[in-house]
């Protein structure tokens, strides 16, 4: 994960959602609000996406006032019970430097990756599913590094029962930078409230350590999402600074479809 906004947009949104609060196979579980991923994967041969519109993030101080806009995509699949496979792009990306007053836009790379299941619940076990992504360098060239790179992440969901749930996140993300990689830890614990059986919602707390040639970034937030039926999902969230290194917000609003 890059410290330049775009590139966090695209790499840290990562994601939840109200389906896998309610822990229901029938309904549509999603990567999408917030920091962290679902363990659930898409069911077999169904196809699912899922769109940041827009995503909106927001950096202030030591001379980097910049307002960055996207729409992230990611395509799901599920080639099996156990593995679906996943394509995901930050789309088009706007970056505003507001103290220059000028404007950057172009496409961002394209993530290509698979999410494979590890654990089914038992006991004090949880869901856990083994996350990878490589990212193929065909961005423009203010949002590309022309290198690959790539990201491990292990997601893992607690029932606690009563609509709640409590999920956690741990992986790295490895980015060139400058003819060297930089190397960013992903670290993330949400909450989750069923509120209805449309609406739920959460908190979270992410901590990205800058293990090599990246900012240490730490954030927290919350958000809501509304079942519109077992296939359809809207969602609204915010993530906030808690370090000078980290970006002051990260809103989004979003929707997902499964097919």
């Amino acid at each position: 994960m890059s410290s330049h906004p775009a590139h966090l947009l695209a790499c840290s949104w990562a994601l939840s959602a109200l389906a896998s609060l309610s822990l229901a196979q029938d309904t549509i579980s999603t990567d999408r609000p917030g920091l962290t991923y679902t363990p659930w994967l898409v069911p077999t041969g169904r196809f699912q996406a899922e769109l940041g519109a827009p995503n909106l993030a927001v950096t202030r101080g030591d001379g980097a006032d910049t307002t960055a806009w996207n729409a992230p995509l990611q395509l799901r699949y599920g080639l099996c019970s156990d593995l679906e496979l996943r394509l995901g792009s930050p789309l088009y990306t706007s970056v505003r430097d507001d103290q220059a007053h000028t404007t950057i836009e172009g496409w961002g790379d394209v993530e290509l990756g698979a999410k494979a299941a590890l654990l089914e619940p038992r006991g004090f076990l949880p869901r856990a599913a083994l996350i990878f992504g490589a990212r193929l360098p065909v961005g423009e060239d203010e949002f590309t590094a022309h290198q690959a790179g790539y990201s491990l992440n292990l997601a893992a969901d607690w029932d606690l029962g009563h609509g709640r749930l409590l999920r956690g996140l741990a992986g790295a993300v490895r980015t060139p930078s400058g003819g060297d990689d930089g190397l960013q830890g992903n670290f993330a614990v949400l909450y989750g409230q069923t509120l209805s059986a449309r609406w739920s919602s959460y908190v979270e707390l992410g901590y990205l350590p800058g293990f090599h040639l990246a900012d240490d970034q730490a954030l927290a937030g919350a958000g809501v999402a509304f079942l519109l039926n077992q296939d359809l999902q809207l969602d609204l969230s915010g993530d906030f600074g808690l370090n000078e290194d980290s970006p002051d917000a990260l809103l989004s609003l979003g929707v997902s479809w499964r097919y």
